[in-house]
């Protein structure tokens, strides 16, 4: 019987939401395009420091969402409407399915 591989999951995201939080006048000032490269830095120092394999992040960009979500719903807003985007995810370098 094939056993079920529990879904992807992130660590707490307050860490990440600070750091975010600290950097809001940058990413205020920043091109979307900017502001993208700089994210996806910081997400991925995050999660090097959380032990997060960054291949399965890359396929799982979702999962930041549901993190800063849960973490600092204001911080993500924030960062949606700065970078002009949809879902964080949206914004993360991807690896294909």
């Amino acid at each position: 019987m094939p056993t079920e591989t529990p879904a992807f999951q992130l660590p707490d995201a307050s860490a990440l939401c600070t750091n975010l939080e600290e950097r809001a006048q940058e990413f205020r000032t920043y091109t979307p395009t900017i502001g993208k490269v700089t994210l996806n830095g910081l997400v991925a120092n995050w999660a090097t420091s959380q032990g997060v394999d960054l291949l399965e992040l890359a396929r799982n960009r979702d999962a930041v969402d549901v993190a800063l979500e849960n973490a600092c719903p204001e911080v993500r807003a924030s960062m949606l409407s700065y970078l002009d985007i949809d879902s964080i995810g949206s914004a993360m370098i991807s690896l294909p399915g």
